[in-house]
């Protein structure tokens, strides 16, 4: 089940966006959740 949230698709796509990225060896998994993390927190703060 989805989370109930304004921001989940912004979150979803945001998490897998960085996935691709370190997938492709752009970034490193651990930067990568990172960038997602602070993006995903962004969305939430303003989508809450």
């Amino acid at each position: 089940m989805r989370p109930i949230t304004p921001a989940y698709n912004a979150v979803s796509q945001d998490l897998w966006t960085e996935i691709n990225a370190a997938i492709d060896g752009q970034v490193t998994p651990a930067k990568a959740l990172s960038i997602a993390a602070k993006e995903a927190d962004a969305a939430l703060a303003k989508n809450g």
